[in-house]
């Protein structure tokens, strides 16, 4: 009974020994997945930290963007302001010019009339001389 004890024993003991080194070898490459884990957790909180700064970049970026493109649209409006301003200027210069050329050109009509008159009355006069 003694013998088989032992030897029931030495079986279990050799069965467990092979247990341990098994479950040692599963805790070491546990432990090694978890420094894994761990590098890939650092990197992904320094990636995080980066894409927020990039983000609150942008942001800033973005606003001083629409700060930009607000005050262009406002120079815009004020320079559509000023061609309409100018278009009506100019509508307004050409009809005053018209305006000015007709009465330059009656202004030489008559001038021409007088001259002719004049022309007339110098005839006339020395004629009455001779």
């Amino acid at each position: 009974q003694l013998k088989q004890l032992k030897e029931s024993n030495e079986t279990e003991i050799e069965n467990l020994k092979e247990q341990l080194k098994q479950s040692n070898s599963i805790s070491n490459e546990l432990k090694s997945q978890i420094e894994n884990l761990t590098i890939q957790i650092d990197q992904l909180k320094q990636l995080k930290e980066s894409n927020e700064t990039e983000i609150e970049n942008l942001k800033e970026q973005l606003k001083q963007s629409n700060s930009i493109s607000n005050e262009l649209k406002s120079q815009i409006e004020n320079l559509t302001i000023q061609i309409n301003q100018l278009k009506q200027s100019k509508e307004s210069n050409e009809n005053e010019i018209e305006n000015l050329n007709e009465q330059l050109k009656q202004s030489r009509q008559s001038n021409g009339s007088e001259i002719e008159n004049l022309t007339i009355q110098i005839t006339q006069l020395k004629q009455l001389k001779e």
